[in-house]
């Protein structure tokens, strides 16, 4: 046999060898995942008794959660706890990852430190905006970010942080966010009403925003905030400078025909008229805040009765010398679903108004009364037998009152968690406000009022604990 036929027969063999362990390999690797495919079946099929016994260990109930009970699971998280309790959720694995990702950028925490941060992952993400003049960015286009954070984001609270709110800053935030629904950019005042339009332009799915302390100088910057009809937004609470006028105020409410809910401080410029034509250019108001309306009159408050009474749930005005009783009285005849009310700096109303209140708000939750002297013990009492849910009371600066008037509010109001009495001529730790002190989340007095509070209060421990009446006495005898 020559040379060449045994290196030929040799190479045969060796062929032969290498496809009998290509063979062999290909049919363990096939037995291989047949098994893992039936570990994995029994896995996601399970029986009533398998479901029930706890046999499946955590990890792989974590793999196959819903997702909807897992949002619901890592929102009430959050809500319990902060935004530093999910930072296990993250490393569970990756349905647990992504939920945990748009929940925690629905709503991001922003503060003075992380700011720059938050504006380099909106960039670092890009945006897919469908706009042409807005183009997909990358600040590190080599690496790769498969989530688009801005998209994530629901609602910004940047008041906090004001001084770094700047145009520049709301043109970012109004690129990245196209989802944004709510903004809160009060007392940023290094914005300007530029700034504040590419927020309305660019996002077409706001809701809420809160533009107060951003003042629009004149009636070209009010209507450069809100430069194109925007039905989304339903809620808006603005400051108004001196040299806005009222045509420029209607001009910009037409802009938003759906909104529901409006505050407005500094209307200083609204007239009877001007309100008459501001109910009729957003006919889906319900609730409403207008502070220094001093060129309002009673035909203001009739027109509002009239024309939304039926639907207003919320309502403030604030500082008019014109408003008086029968104005109040015919607000609350016309206006059942009122649920909150507040009256501030109108110093000629008598307890009559709180008569009105009390005998047709009788689901009244919130009342405010602010700097009114002429309202006495006698309004409080008939307000506390009539108004039985309320929830949270006010009665600021109102000099006219004394201790007795919280006898029947601490018998009758059940409902109360918050009152405030401050610069009321209350200085008595009377049991009755003791009561209320102890009972109400929020309790607002006067200095003088706490420290009697706070003594009465060791009186009482010290004479229930010890037998002692005199807390010097105790502290005495306790060294």
């Amino acid at each position: 046999m020559s040379a060449s036929a045994g290196l030929r027969r040799l190479r045969r063999s060796n062929v032969d060898a290498t496809s009998r362990f290509v063979e062999e390999a290909s049919t363990a690797l096939a037995v291989q995942t047949s098994n893992r495919k039936k570990q994995r079946k029994s896995l996601v099929v399970l029986t009533p008794d398998e479901r029930t016994s706890g046999n499946l260990e955590g990890p792989h109930r974590a793999a196959f959660c819903p997702p909807e009970i897992l949002s619901s699971i890592i929102a009430f998280l959050i809500l319990t706890g902060s935004e530093h309790d999910c930072m296990s959720t993250l490393r569970v694995n990756k349905a647990w990852f992504h939920a945990t990702v748009r929940l925690l950028w629905r709503r991001p925490p922003i503060r003075p430190a992380t700011w720059d941060q938050f504006l380099h992952a909106l960039r670092r993400g890009g945006t897919t905006s469908p706009n042409p003049s807005l183009p997909r960015r990358r600040v590190l286009r080599s690496v790769p970010c498969p989530i688009i954070y801005g998209e994530l984001v629901r609602e910004l609270l940047l008041s906090d942080i004001q001084e770094n709110i700047t145009d520049r800053a709301l043109l970012s935030i109004a690129e990245f966010c196209p989802n944004l629904r709510i903004i809160n950019i009060e007392r940023c005042q290094r914005a300007t009403s530029v700034g504040v339009g590419k927020l309305v332009t660019l996002c077409e799915k706001l809701e809420q925003m809160d533009l107060t302390g951003i003042k629009a100088v004149n009636d070209d910057g009010l209507r450069r905030m809100f430069p194109t009809m925007r039905s989304s937004i339903k809620n808006l609470s603005l400051t108004l400078s001196g040299q806005v006028t009222s045509v420029g105020l209607l001009d910009t409410l037409a802009m938003l025909p759906k909104l529901e809910r409006i505050w407005i401080q500094h209307c200083e410029m609204l007239t009877d008229e001007s309100a008459a034509g501001m109910f009729t250019t957003c006919p889906e108001l319900n609730d409403i805040s207008l502070l220094d309306c001093r060129m309002c009159t009673s035909a203001t408050v009739d027109l509002l009765a009239s024309q939304i009474g039926s639907r207003l749930t919320q309502l403030t005005l604030g500082v008019s010398e014109h408003i008086r009783d029968p104005a109040v009285h015919t607000l609350v005849t016309n206006c059942p679903n009122l649920h909150g009310l507040t009256l501030a700096l109108l110093r000629h109303i008598t307890d009559a108004t709180l008569f009105s209140i009390a005998a047709h708000l009788p689901k009244l939750h919130e009342l405010g009364i602010f700097s009114s002297p002429h309202i006495t013990n006698t309004g409080v009492h008939r307000l506390s037998l009539g108004c039985k849910r309320l929830e949270r009371l006010c009665l600021y600066d109102c000099q006219a009152l004394t201790a007795e008037a919280f006898v029947s509010v601490d018998t009758y109001l059940v409902r109360l968690d918050y009152l405030n009495i401050e610069h009321c001529r209350v200085i008595e730790a009377t049991p009755e406000i003791r009561n209320l002190w102890k009972r109400c989340k929020d309790f607002y007095a006067s200095r003088e009022l706490l420290n009697a509070l706070h003594i009465a209060d060791l009186m009482y421990y010290s004479e229930s604990l010890f037998g002692l009446s005199n807390p010097m006495q105790m502290s005495i005898e306790t060294v």
